[in-house]
Formats: C-alpha cells, sequence, structure tokens
C-alpha cells in the first residue's frame, strides 16, 4: 500500500462526470491503515449518503485499487490518451454504466 500521488488523484478527478471535489477530498485522506475492504466500505457509504453519481464512485474505487497494488514501482494507470505511469495495470476509462 501505498499513499497516492496528487498527480495520480488530480487524474481521477479530471476524468469527465466526475465530482471533481469529491474525489480529491476522499482519496486525499484516505486512510491506509483501516485497509482495503473499509475504504472500499467507506466509499459505499459516502457515495449514498452524498448521492455520488457512478463515475465518482468509480474513480474513487480506481484511486483506492491503485493504494492498495503492491507493487514496486507502484501501479500503471492507462490514461484516457493512452499513455501510461509506472508498473501493474489498472485501467481507468472516462465514462461508466451502473
Amino acid at each position: 500500500m501505498r499513499r497516492l500521488r496528487g498527480d495520480e488523484i488530480d487524474h481521477l478527478a479530471s476524468l469527465p462526470r466526475v465530482k471533481r471535489a469529491s474525489v480529491l477530498n476522499f482519496l486525499a485522506s484516505l486512510p491506509l491503515e483501516i485497509g482495503w475492504a473499509n475504504n472500499l466500505a467507506n466509499l459505499d457509504r459516502d457515495a449514498k449518503v452524498y448521492r455520488w453519481n457512478v463515475e465518482t464512485r468509480r474513480a474513487i474505487e480506481a484511486g483506492i485499487e491503485v493504494a492498495y497494488t503492491e507493487e514496486e514501482d507502484g501501479p500503471e494507470i492507462w490514461w484516457e490518451d493512452g499513455s501510461e505511469k509506472r508498473g501493474g495495470h489498472i485501467e481507468i476509462k472516462g465514462t461508466f454504466t451502473d
């Protein structure tokens, strides 16, 4: 597990139809010590309370997955433009459906 870099959080917060402030706040304050499952439970609770759209939920979920990737170089994120950053693979697309 690792803290997300600012550019990773910013990318996720910049995806289409994502509630930027929600993604920035949730991922910047991600408490890694409570574990992956508890962070996903917190996401589920907050998404219901704040009525986040699916794009916002998926962006935050992708950030949680990145934070808990055990690869030494960190995960590989495929940006919308097709470029990649660092090792591992989580594909993040700009549009999602329920």
